[in-house]
């Protein structure tokens, strides 16, 4: 999972210097690591915030319908990790 860290961050980066192309491509990269990883155990905060890192490029980039997409996605991951607090 180290190297996805080190993705992320680079994704981080990019996003700061305008380059959402580019920091997409390491999100998806970093992501594509922690699937691998943890394979059917991937519910996990950090895969989480690799939707969320996705999601926010591709609102940069002007592509909602893919941003809420990834979005969604790690809005129901969530609400599987933490279904006690989604029974209020």
């Amino acid at each position: 999972p180290e190297f996805a860290n080190c993705l992320t961050r680079i994704g981080v980066c990019h996003t700061k210097l305008g380059g959402h192309a580019q920091a997409l491509e390491s999100h998806q990269r970093a992501l594509a690591m922690r699937q691998s990883f943890y394979g059917d155990a991937s519910d996990r905060e950090d895969v989480t915030g690799s939707l969320i890192h996705i999601g926010n490029c591709y609102l940069a980039l002007k592509e909602h319908k893919k941003a809420l997409e990834y979005f969604q996605w790690a809005f129901d991951m969530q609400k599987r990790m933490y279904t006690v607090c989604f029974l209020v």
